[in-house]
Formats: C-alpha cells, sequence, structure tokens
C-alpha cells in the first residue's frame, strides 16, 4: 500500500503524519521538530518558515496566525491582531502586508499558508523519497465555510499536496482513537476539547454505527497564548522591580520576554519548577529567574476559571449529562491545572489524551488518508463522511390526538418516511405537526384536508426531510382520485 499522509496547519502550529505498514505517525523535520510553528517571514527572495520564524526580530515581516485570518470581515480584523507580527489590513479581504526592500507587499492567509504547506510537503518527500506530491488528506475546523475549505485546499495544492479530500479537525481527533471504528450500533456521546494558541473550541459529536454526527460546535476567541502573555508580564515586572527599569512597550525586550515565557510554561507543563533566561534583556542587563508550577497556576487562574465557565455553559445548552468520552487535543491541554480540573468535571468519562496533543488530529487525517486510499474513490469529498441531522424528534397527531413520531432526532438527512393514514369522515381530515427538541414540544401548524371523494377512507402520508430542513409532505389515496402536496420549514415561527 502507498505511502499517505495527513497534514495539520492550526492557528500557531503546524505537523504532519504519514500512514505506513499500518501505521500512523508523525514525522519531525530536518531539526528533529514533530511541529512546527505558522509563523512565515517573507524577505526578498525566500521565505522562512516555522519555528526559525517565530524567534526572529522582523516582526515589520514576520507573519503570525494566517489562518485566524480566514474569511475575517473588515470589522473583525483585530481578531489577528498581534503586536510582533506583520499588520493584517482590509484589501478586497483579509491580507497581511508586509516590506520588501522597502516596498509595501500584501499576502492573502492562503498564500501564507501555501508557504507552510510547502515546508510539510518537503518533510513528507525526505521522509517518504517521493518526488510526485504526497496524497494527503488535509484538516480543517468544522466551522470553516466552503469558500474557506476552499481556500485551504488551495493552499496545500499550491503547497505541492495531492489533496485526497479535506476532514474536519473533531473528527480527525476522534479517528486518531479510532473511536466509532468497531462497527457498534450502540450510541456514543463524544466531546473534543481543542484548546490551541489562539482559539477554544468544544465540539459535541454523537457516534452510532461509525457515523459521526456533529451536534454542537462553541468555537472561542480564547487560547492558550494569554497564558504565555500572563506569564511574559510577569516575568517583566519581576526584572522592573529587581533592576528599578522600565521597558514599557519597547517591543523587543517584550519579544524576548514572551519567547521565553513559552519555553517556561511548556517546561512547567511537566516539572515541578523552570528557570528563566533572558540574555541582555534591557540595558545590556541579563535577566534570570526561577519559577514554580503553583506560581504559574496562581497567575492563570482567572484564565482557567474562564475556560471552565465556558464549557460549563455549553454542555448546559445543550443539556449533556452523560460523555462516554473526553478528546483532547491543542498545545493548551498540556497545562495540568486545566486537566484536573476536566478529570473531576468528567469523573465519569473516558478522557483520552494519551496521544500528544498537538498530533492527534494529523494522526487522524493520515488514518483517514489510509481509508480514502482503500475505498478506490480519491476524490471523495468531504460531505461523503459529515453527516447533517436532524435536531428534533417530529410527530404527527390527527384528529383524535394520537401522535406518531415519523423522524427520529439526529437521524442523518435527508430523510424519507412513508406510513398509512385512516379517515373516518372520508370528506376531510386534519392532520397537526408538533417537534420536540429537549423535551420542549412546538407545534408547527395543521394540515387541512377537505372535499375528498367518499371513497377516501386511507390516505398515504410520504414525508421527506430535505438537507435544508425543509419538510415536503405529499398524500395521496389508494385509489388515486386525491393528492396534495405540502412544504414547510420548522424553523419558522
Amino acid at each position: 500500500m502507498a505511502t499517505t499522509f495527513g497534514v495539520y496547519v492550526g492557528n500557531s502550529s503546524a505537523c504532519v503524519a504519514c500512514y505506513k505498514d499500518g501505521k500512523a505517525d508523525i514525522i519531525a523535520d530536518a531539526n528533529g521538530d514533530r511541529s512546527m510553528s505558522t509563523a512565515v517571514i517573507f524577505t526578498e527572495g525566500e521565505q522562512v518558515v516555522g519555528n526559525a520564524a517565530k524567534q526572529s526580530r522582523n516582526f515589520k515581516n514576520k507573519v503570525l496566525h494566517a489562518k485566524k485570518a480566514f474569511g475575517l470581515s473588515e470589522a473583525d480584523l483585530s481578531k489577528v491582531d498581534d503586536e510582533f507580527g506583520a499588520k493584517l489590513t482590509y484589501f478586497n479581504e483579509p491580507t497581511f502586508k508586509v516590506f520588501l526592500n522597502d516596498k509595501e507587499k500584501r499576502f492573502t492567509p492562503a498564500q501564507v499558508l501555501s508557504v507552510v504547506f510547502k515546508k510539510l510537503r518537503e518533510t513528507a518527500q525526505s521522509y517518504s523519497g517521493l518526488d510526485s506530491a504526497p496524497e494527503a488528506v488535509i484538516c480543517t475546523p468544522y466551522n470553516f465555510s466552503k469558500h474557506e475549505r476552499d481556500l485551504m485546499s488551495d493552499a496545500a495544492k499550491n503547497g505541492g499536496f495531492k489533496v485526497l479530500r479535506l476532514i474536519n479537525e473533531p473528527s480527525a481527533a476522534l479517528l486518531a482513537y479510532d473511536l466509532g471504528q468497531d462497527n457498534s450500533h450502540e450510541s456514543q456521546s463524544c466531546l473534543v476539547i481543542r484548546h490551541g494558541g489562539q482559539t477554544t473550541t468544544f465540539t459535541l459529536i454523537r457516534i452510532r454505527g461509525g457515523v459521526y454526527s456533529i451536534i454542537d460546535e462553541l468555537d472561542e476567541n480564547f487560547g492558550s497564548d494569554l497564558v504565555t502573555q500572563l506569564l511574559a508580564d510577569h516575568m517583566q515586572r519581576d526584572f522592573e522591580k529587581r533592576f528599578r527599569a522600565n521597558i514599557g512597550d519597547s517591543i523587543k525586550p517584550r519579544a524576548k520576554l514572551r519567547n521565553e515565557a513559552e519555553q517556561v510554561k511548556h517546561t512547567l507543563s511537566t516539572l515541578q519548577s523552570a528557570t528563566c533566561s533572558v540574555d541582555s534583556l534591557w540595558d545590556g542587563m541579563d535577566f534570570q529567574s526561577s519559577l514554580t508550577r503553583s506560581r504559574l497556576e496562581g497567575l492563570c487562574s482567572d484564565y482557567v476559571g474562564k475556560f471552565v465557565t465556558l464549557l460549563k455553559d455549553f454542555l448546559q445548552k445543550n443539556k449533556i449529562n452523560n460523555i462516554d468520552s473526553v478528546v483532547l487535543s491543542g498545545g493548551g491541554c498540556r497545562m495540568p491545572l486545566l486537566r484536573n480540573k476536566l478529570q473531576s468535571m468528567f469523573e465519569n468519562s473516558q478522557i483520552l489524551s494519551s496521544i500528544n496533543v498537538e498530533e492527534a488530529t494529523a494522526l487522524g487525517a493520515a488514518k483517514q488518508s489510509a481509508i480514502v486510499i482503500c475505498s478506490k474513490k480519491p476524490e471523495l469529498k468531504e460531505e461523503d463522511t459529515i453527516v447533517t441531522c436532524t435536531n428534533y424528534n417530529l410527530y404527527v397527531k390527527d384528529k383524535t390526538g394520537e401522535k406518531i413520531r415519523i423522524v427520529e432526532q439526529l437521524t442523518p438527512l435527508p430523510i424519507r418516511r412513508q406510513f398509512q393514514c385512516n379517515i373516518d369522515d372520508a370528506s376531510s381530515a386534519v392532520f397537526s405537526f408538533v417537534s420536540e427538541e429537549d423535551g420542549i414540544e412546538k407545534d408547527l401548524g395543521d394540515m387541512v384536508i377537505k372535499d375528498m371523494e367518499d371513497t377516501c377512507s386511507k390516505l398515504t402520508m410520504v414525508v421527506h426531510v430535505e438537507m435544508d430542513s425543509t419538510i415536503n409532505i405529499h398524500l395521496s389515496s389508494a385509489d388515486g382520485s386525491f393528492a396534495e402536496n405540502f412544504s414547510f420549514d420548522p424553523r419558522d415561527n
């Protein structure tokens, strides 16, 4: 079987995984790094991408968090504002403004990501020995529009990949743990928590018979880079107090502190203490200090509290009491305090975090790439495996008040149901439609039939629920003397 790949490019980091000999694994680059930064520096004649770009102080030409700029309106540009990177502007679409030989140049987010994909493609080719374009499944956020998914696909193609298909990131995380792949028809409730550097996403997924049905998702502009900044601010205050200095808003020393703060944060995820060391931080003065995990947890207690509140509100909104599995992904999920909070919240759930949280999504995509190749359908589209479902039960009542369920909640769309209706008064009939969601019933309206032939003692009702949730109903009599069509949208009041 050919070697195939799964690629994850996030707001802050990226990695590529391969599927070979029945196993998925992350590929390390030439520097031995299993994941890299998505930072890109544009210079005349070349681009620097990855961890080297992130550490650089060429701030005006350094693009950070390009993926987060996809689909932004002009009013939302501040969501990607970063004082240590190139300015994001709006010129018919979001564009990053850099300067090459003192001349202004603009790059779209897709153009920036194509540079990241190119670097990942080189890593994949170096590992596999391929000269041709590596075949890969590319991860995208679930809430990306079709246009944004197309941009992501084009960026991967321009970076040198042959795109087998796209997969949404929560589903890829589930695939990494093979959830729902045992052909069991028992229903499972899963929660995917993705806590990255820039955003936090909670995705509620129902698995039944190997089908992933995404019930709801919350995406917040709230990520673990805030913890890095809290730590950098603490280090700055410590330095200024100790040396009676005033760094203020000076960008170069603040960038040094943030880079060091990120390293310290990662160290404290596994150890109880860490040393901070920055050479020539300010006016020739070096900075050295030590920090304990308990001190860091004190600094970010409000941050973790906000995370827990967001999660509780999300679960309460969906009236979820039982979660079978919780999957953790994203670098922010390494934080011990956060993990402890989740452990206490989900005592009766299986919390899955044995796979490196930054690598799970790419590994799931690599497994999906093998499935696509084996299916002999190389042009599978995302819609082939993402299933839209009803979020309500649909009932019909006759004039006696008897309620018959014709559509069950979480049934994949489109739906076709057919059944027989007995008519006592052959000249007329009334059918009432009711939806039920979270135990709350909603009257959708009555369907009144008049002036039928006396011979119509039975009617055949065929109900179609379309992909856009529109309900189409066809009523007909057995003898063909009567036929009517009706259509309505259950979301309308």
